[in-house]
């Protein structure tokens, strides 16, 4: 009789168990069954502004009642235009006769409007949507966005997918920032309106996505590009460097290295009779990747020497980066907040001018490059 009693009991408990499971989704706001066939997943979005003053919308649907969603037919590219992107999506509501369902967008693309308009007003929709996660990719195109929208690749049924692994496959070669809906938003609603984010263009002939090069943003405008090796000397200010290869031209031939770890920097603002001035330190670890010239590497006076001119090459990226932004007074690499934080009363009082005074910024660079690995050989110490 006991064993029956505890037998129930415990029945009780995992069916109570089951319950609160199954209805505990529920009351969080996940969706039902029959909300799920009523709606289409948002996969990628591309936003143009017209000349009639009018937003386009083009989004990338995936059909929730398919099982298999790689299939073709699952993906489906509309193009909707509104006085805002509520009033786009409402018009967009009304003729696909399904709703939206937003958690799942991978990346935002902006068209080649935005060089004259500013993205700030747009990204209010996508901050006030409660179904809008912080965390998709934001990239700008030279084309109309709604062209890469609509980009049928081979390698997958599903762009969006592909758009977000070429932004996360770039830390293998560090030729493009990673920046994010919650990023881009902190950076435009700070006091000098200056950004940056991943250009995405359609790589001829073959017509697949290209993600590569910076697009830099003053004033909620896209005012200019950084091209690869622009992009990743901003990269080695901000430490956001994790791996990528420098070629190093040795004599009558090259060295390729491999940037093994993730690479620190600092940025340490330094005020003399009140004259302000940077200095960048850099440190990096690498192995090397190739040799396609004559070495001694069992020399340490040869590694050094790889180690210098790596550090040449590396100055002169972060140098080519400098002279762009510089010549557009466009701060995109922190220095504001370490002279914040170092000097807040000097911030205080230059503050409104910080983009003047950036311009003309007198800045130290100090590359530091270790090479630790020779491949399969042993390890230097």
């Amino acid at each position: 009789m006991k064993e029956n009693v505890e037998r129930s009991s415990k029945n009780c408990r995992k069916i109570l168990i089951f319950l609160l499971l199954f209805t505990i989704p529920l009351l969080n706001g996940c969706y039902g069954i029959t909300e799920l066939n009523d709606r289409v997943i948002v996969s990628l979005v591309g936003l143009d502004l017209l000349e009639n003053g009018k937003v386009e919308v083009t989004m990338g649907l995936i059909d929730t009642r398919l099982i298999e969603i790689q299939e073709a037919r699952s993906l489906h590219v509309y193009s909707f235009q509104g006085e805002t992107i509520f009033d786009a999506i409402r018009i967009a509501i009304m003729e696909i006769g399904k709703q939206p369902m937003w958690p799942y967008i991978k990346a935002v693309i902006f068209g080649p409007s935005f060089q004259e308009n500013d993205i700030e007003p747009l990204l209010d929709f996508f901050n006030r949507n409660n179904e809008i996660q912080p965390n998709p990719y934001i990239l700008f195109s030279p084309e109309p966005a709604r062209d890469i929208v609509n980009m049928q690749v081979d390698l997958a049924n599903i762009p969006a997918v592909i758009v977000e692994q070429q932004i996360e496959h770039q830390l293998l070669v560090s030729y493009t920032p990673e920046v994010t809906l919650y990023q881009i938003s902190e950076m435009m609603y700070s006091l000098d309106e200056v950004g940056y984010a991943s250009i995405i263009k359609r790589e001829k002939p073959q017509n697949v996505h290209k993600v590569e090069g910076t697009a830099v943003i003053k004033d909620g405008k896209w005012i200019g590009s950084l091209n690869r090796m622009e992009t990743r000397g901003s990269l080695w200010v901000q430490g956001a460097v994790k791996s990528g290869i420098t070629v190093v031209p040795y004599e009558q031939g090259k060295i390729a290295l491999e940037i093994v770890e993730k690479t620190k920097a600092g940025i340490t603002p330094i005020l003399k009779d009140n004259q302000l001035s940077i200095r960048i330190d850099i440190a990096a670890k690498a192995s090397l990747g190739e040799l396609m010239t004559v070495v001694e590497l069992d020399n340490e006076e040869m590694i050094e020497k790889i180690n210098k001119l790596a550090e040449k090459e590396i100055t002169k990226e972060i140098e080519a980066s400098f002279a762009r932004t510089k010549k557009w007074k466009t701060d995109i690499y922190g220095i504001d907040r370490s002279v914040h934080k170092k000097y807040p009363k000097y911030w205080r009082s230059n503050r409104e001018n910080w983009q003047d005074i950036f311009s003309n910024l007198p800045i130290e660079i100090n590359v530091d490059v270790n090479v630790k690995k020779m491949g399969l050989f042993n390890t230097f110490k």
